[in-house]
C-alpha cells in the first residue's frame, strides 16, 4: 500500500493532478462565495430561519459536492440533530452562537464541546432520531470553512486515522 507521505509527493509533481486541484478549487471558491457563504450568512444574521436555512444548504451541497457535506457527518447530523430537539428555535439559537468562525483554537474547542454535548443531550433524549457527538467536528468546520477556508480546513472524520498513525 502506497504510504499517505509518497501519494501526496506523487500528487504534488503531478502536472495533471495538480491542474485538476486548481480546477476545482476555483468551482469550489467560487460556490462557497456565490452561494454558500451567503446564505449561512443570512441564517446568521436572522435573515431566514433554520427550517430555511437546513434544505437549501442541503440542496447546494447535493448541487455542487466539493465539501463532502451530503454524508453521515455532514447533512444527516444536521437531519438528526433536527429530528431530535425540541425547540427548532433552541437549536437555531445554538447553530447561530457557534457556526461563526472562533478567533481562536481554545473557543473552537469550546464549540465543538458544546456541540458534542448538545447531540449526546438529544441522543440520550431522543426516541426517533439518535444524532452522534462525532460529526461535531467535521459539521462546525464546514462552516468555519466557508468563513475562513484557509484558517478552517474542513476536519473530515477519516482525517484521525492519520493523524494517529493508524
Amino acid at each position: 500500500m502506497t504510504s499517505p507521505t509518497d501519494l501526496f509527493e506523487s500528487f504534488l509533481l503531478s502536472d495533471r493532478a495538480q491542474s485538476r486541484y486548481r480546477e476545482r478549487n476555483e468551482k469550489r471558491d467560487q460556490v462557497r462565495n456565490e452561494h454558500l457563504l451567503p446564505l449561512l450568512n443570512q441564517f446568521l444574521n436572522g435573515e431566514i430561519t433554520l427550517d430555511e436555512f437546513k434544505p437549501r444548504n442541503d440542496g447546494l451541497n447535493k448541487q455542487h459536492p466539493y465539501w463532502g457535506f451530503d454524508g453521515f457527518n455532514g447533512q444527516m447530523h444536521f437531519n438528526q440533530m433536527w429530528n431530535a430537539t425540541p425547540d427548532q428555535e433552541d437549536l437555531a439559537a445554538h447553530l447561530r452562537e457557534i457556526l461563526p468562525k472562533p478567533e481562536s483554537r481554545a473557543e473552537a474547542a469550546e464549540r465543538i464541546n458544546a456541540h458534542a454535548d448538545l447531540a449526546r443531550t438529544y441522543r440520550d433524549n431522543s426516541i426517533d432520531a439518535e444524532p452522534r457527538y462525532k460529526p461535531a467536528m467535521f459539521f462546525l468546520s464546514y462552516f468555519w470553512h466557508l468563513q475562513a477556508p484557509t484558517e478552517y480546513p474542513v476536519f473530515y472524520v477519516t482525517t484521525e486515522r492519520y493523524l494517529d498513525g493508524s
